[in-house]
């Protein structure tokens, strides 16, 4: 069986590929169901941080090597990533060990006329106790373009508290299952299991989970006793306010998580239908389905660039969180940061307007639309709902009355939309808009 740091060289391989890096994780945890505990909290701790630091890891590699960053192989690359990251972040480990582990993985991988490279430039850095004064790139470890836009857009401050907020230990949020037992049985069954929740500040019946052990194991999580979903996703359903007897209609709905919030406020009627673009996609919303013994919810495999004639105003709510950036999840998604780029938002912004035009002709006259995305960009926020406002009948609807106390007084509440910020809020980053589609006689020509 591969050991933890060995697994670790692996799957940062992978991401660097482009896998993301939760499923590699939970796959290469899957496949080695043996791996003991103490193991497996050192091969996610190794692949976290080692993503997080990458910009300063590899800029001091590169101080030490003949050869520069990007012209390694990918798998000596990525061992000489993850070593240095135990040198400089992980002090219960000696150099010397970490330094001959790399130096025999180097070599098992088939890479033997590269171990004195391997040591060589793994030495250097252990000796070394002076370094340059990092960038504030290197400190943050964020590309420097992503800090810019930031600053401009959101502030000095709030730049500081996100780049903050993305660093170190995942943090969980989740909600209570309506009849699947009382809060304080609950609770137990987690405290037995190691974990401890505290109520969050928003929305009413959410918790933070503390000290997380492996989810899969927790009986609390297998028997749909509580559903795993960050603070922001959650507020989409309070924004959405579905009424019993609403047909509901998500269309990029994977891994589920809205949809049930749906489905659970229509009290056992009316039907959400959760779409994504596929069956493996849709494989996640039917997991989810199944642990929380909802009846009237369904997925369906179902491109959202695609008009469906049928659903032509048929809907009483369409809930669109579309494909972003993913900005505002980098603190669970840490490889984000190297995927994304300027131009990439641009594209995106393009698609999601192609969903867009789509969700909108599914809204009934009188309907609800509500666009969210896990992001903090101008482009995929606030002017995608500036283009919505513009471009078709729909009217915003103030939030205020929609979101707890606590984001009320949020910018942009009362104009129909909301941009929660990793750091300044104890969230993810999300925003969202809700828009209510005109009625005919609201805008009739004949008025």
């Amino acid at each position: 069986m591969a050991g933890s740091r060995e697994l670790a060289v692996q799957i940062l391989v992978e991401i660097e590929q482009g896998r993301k890096s939760h499923l590699a994780v939970a796959d290469a945890l899957e496949k080695h169901p043996a791996m003991p505990d103490v193991d497996r909290r050192l091969f996610r701790r190794l692949v976290r941080t080692t993503l997080e630091e990458r910009i300063l890891l590899d800029h001091r590699i590169g101080l030490k090597s003949s050869v520069p960053v990007v012209r390694m192989k990918p798998y000596i690359r990525n061992l000489l990533r993850m070593s240095a990251c135990q040198l400089f972040f992980m002090d219960r480990i000696p150099p010397s060990a970490v330094v001959n582990e790399a130096v025999r993985l180097a070599g098992k991988a088939g890479f033997r006329p590269l171990t004195g490279f391997v040591n060589g430039v793994l030495r250097a850095i252990a000796r070394e106790e002076h370094w340059p004064e990092m960038t504030e790139e290197e400190k943050t470890g964020i590309p420097a373009w992503i800090l810019e836009k930031w600053k401009k857009e959101q502030g000095e401050d709030a730049c500081r508290q996100m780049a903050a907020a993305l660093k170190g230990p995942e943090k969980l949020s989740f909600c209570l299952q309506k009849g699947q037992g009382s809060e304080k049985e609950l609770l137990d069954i987690l405290r037995e299991e190691g974990m401890e929740a505290e109520p969050a500040p928003f929305p009413e019946g959410a918790f933070i989970l503390k000290n997380v052990k492996d989810l899969s194991a927790s009986r609390a999580y297998r028997e749909g006793r509580i559903r795993i979903q960050d603070l922001s996703s959650m507020l989409a359903g309070t924004l959405a306010r579905p009424l019993p007897g609403s047909l509901v209609l998500d269309v990029c709905a994977a891994p589920g998580g809205k949809s049930l919030s749906a489905a659970e406020a229509l009290q056992g009627s009316g039907q959400v239908i959760a779409c994504d673009i596929s069956r493996t996609k849709t494989r996640l919303i039917d997991e989810n389905i199944r642990r929380s013994g909802f009846r009237n919810i369904e997925s369906k495999v179902q491109d959202a660039r695609t008009f469906v004639p049928e659903w032509e105003e048929a809907f009483d709510l369409v809930l669109a969180d579309l494909p972003c950036s993913g900005l505002g999840v980098m603190g669970r998604k840490p490889e984000i940061r190297f995927v994304v780029s300027p131009e990439e938002i641009l594209t995106l912004q393009k698609l999601q307007r192609e969903i867009l035009r789509n969700a909108c002709r599914y809204v009934k006259p009188g309907g609800i639309l509500v666009y969210s995305t896990c992001t903090i960009t101008r482009e995929e926020n606030q002017e995608n709902q500036a283009w919505i406002r513009e471009n078709q009948e729909f009217l915003p609807v103030p939030l205020t009355d929609r979101l707890p106390e606590a984001l009320q007084s949020e910018p942009g509440a009362d104009e129909g939309w909301l941009q929660l910020l990793p750091g300044v809020h104890p969230c993810d980053g999300f925003f969202a808009a809700v828009f209510r589609k005109k009625r005919a006689e609201i805008y009739s020509p004949l008025e």
